[in-house]
């Protein structure tokens, strides 16, 4: 279920997006309504064929991480942003402090959804411990 307000989540796109966080920051967008959203769209966006997200984030996430046999970078700022948008915001912070490599395990424990495996691809980890 939606946590956040139309406020909360336009300021949370002003903040996001631009620093190479677009599949991140799509995402808050996506969840907002035309009227709030309008400043930030291109040409061809209109009332008329906005469409508001109204996935619950949570089942986004369980559903994200059953289908998953690695986690991107562009996974990862999905991920995130469904969790701010659920106000999973514990969990937010354990993700945004985890190796990548275990985001995946981290989510499956939590929402007890068990991944394809745990077949992790760690660009930004390698030569990390």
């Amino acid at each position: 279920m939606l946590k956040r307000t139309q406020k909360e989540i336009k300021a949370r796109y002003e903040a996001r997006a631009g620093v190479q966080k677009f599949f991140e920051s799509w995402e808050y967008l996506k969840y907002l309504t035309y009227e709030n959203a309008h400043p930030y769209l291109g040409e061809g966006h209109n009332e008329k064929n906005w469409r508001q997200a109204k996935d619950d984030p949570v089942k986004l996430v369980k559903r994200e991480v059953r289908g998953k046999t690695n986690v991107s970078s562009d996974d990862s700022g999905r991920i995130m942003a469904w969790l701010w948008l659920a106000g999973e915001d514990n969990l937010l912070r354990k993700i945004e402090t985890a190796r990548r490599s275990d985001v995946l395990k981290v989510l499956s424990e939590h929402f007890k959804a068990k991944p394809k495996s745990f077949n992790v691809k760690d660009e930004d980890n390698e030569g990390r411990p």
